[in-house]
């Protein structure tokens, strides 16, 4: 409780700095689980949370859960009522799959900017296909971002290897990783990251890393064998310094998702204050500019919730195929 009071006044006392107009009676609060204090969930979660307070009279406090996992586990303890988490722990919770025992009563009500995974290889490995993994040490897992070894385990058998011909080690940090590619202890690694990721850009501009790049039919197979809550993301030659060729990329969205106990009317009301004063909140944070309704509504993997469905109704952007699609994930359970 003492938490929630504490982040409760911090985003009122935000949105007085941010000379925000600030309802002289809240009608109610929810609680937004997210990452760290200072990440970029975490900030995102606070620019929401004003955006709701101002425009729609509702409380909200910001709680720095943990991750994407931790978020949805959040939720179903009823410790909070929204959570910023990825597609691919959404996918897993609502789904049932590990490490969620049993599917989850959760609903999407916003998609924003993408996460992606990114192979590197060093440069002095002279690995250019993925077979050429062979005899070298790979960071291919991560306890808690289970694509990662969705990912490695993917390029493993698309080069027909055996487990034990690529030594497969995790790592819990992207920091830890990062310093193993730059000391050479490791040849290859999966990192995560956003578009321009400050480590990525820095391990290409020091020469020290280049993609693992795959062909169309490579990524092909692979995408048989990956979770479908996995997108290919396109990185234009010359993205990064040192980067001769098109790279295909693996990424996931993020994710502003509800609880099962979270009302029609409320979570219109908030779907409606970020969509409604989408300029105001993408001066949050440069991730926030991906939040619009158009990436909102492109290719979900869970069900929105009714009070999301009602706003895109209403703004008129909810098509017979989305319609459609709704219908097919409900069913799916």
């Amino acid at each position: 409780m003492k938490l929630f009071k504490s982040c409760l006044v911090g985003v009122a006392a935000a949105a007085l700095v941010a000379g925000l107009a600030v309802p002289s009676v809240a009608q109610e609060a929810i609680r937004i689980g997210t990452a760290s204090v200072g990440s970029t969930f975490y900030i995102v979660a606070n620019g929401l949370g004003s955006l709701v307070y101002k425009h729609a009279g509702i409380n909200a406090s910001v709680e720095p859960v943990g991750g994407s996992h931790a978020n949805i586990f959040g939720l179903n303890a009823g410790t909070v009522d929204y959570a910023i988490t990825n597609s691919g722990a959404s996918y897993e919770a609502f789904s049932g799959e590990p490490p969620f025992e049993a599917p989850a009563n959760i609903y999407l009500v916003a998609q924003g900017d993408v996460s992606l995974r990114y192979v590197l290889v060093r440069r002095d490995a002279n690995i250019t296909s993925a077979d050429a993994l062979s005899g070298h040490v790979m960071v291919g897992q991560r306890p808690a971002m289970p694509e990662i070894g969705s990912i490695s385990s993917a390029l493993i058998e698309l080069a027909g290897l055996g487990s034990s011909d690529v030594n497969v080690v995790s790592t819990a940090e992207t920091n830890e990783a990062e310093q193993q590619l730059r000391l050479g202890t490791v040849q290859a690694a999966i990192l995560p990251g956003g578009p321009n990721v400050p480590s990525v850009v820095q391990l290409f501009r020091d020469g020290i890393v280049d993609h693992l790049y795959l062909t169309e039919e490579q990524v092909a197979a692979m995408e048989e064998v990956l979770p479908p809550y996995l997108f290919t993301y396109e990185l234009p030659t010359g993205h990064f310094e040192g980067q001769e060729q098109d790279a295909t990329i693996f990424g996931l969205k993020t994710y502003f998702v509800a609880g099962p106990n979270t009302s029609e009317e409320q979570v219109y009301q908030v779907t409606k204050a970020l969509f409604d004063n989408y300029d105001e909140f993408a001066a949050f944070h440069s991730s926030a500019k991906e939040w619009t309704i158009e990436n909102s509504l492109s290719d979900p993997i869970i069900p929105f919730h009714p009070g999301a469905v009602r706003y895109f109704q209403e703004a008129g952007v909810w098509t017979p195929e989305l319609e459609a699609r709704q219908a097919e994930l409900l069913a799916s359970r």
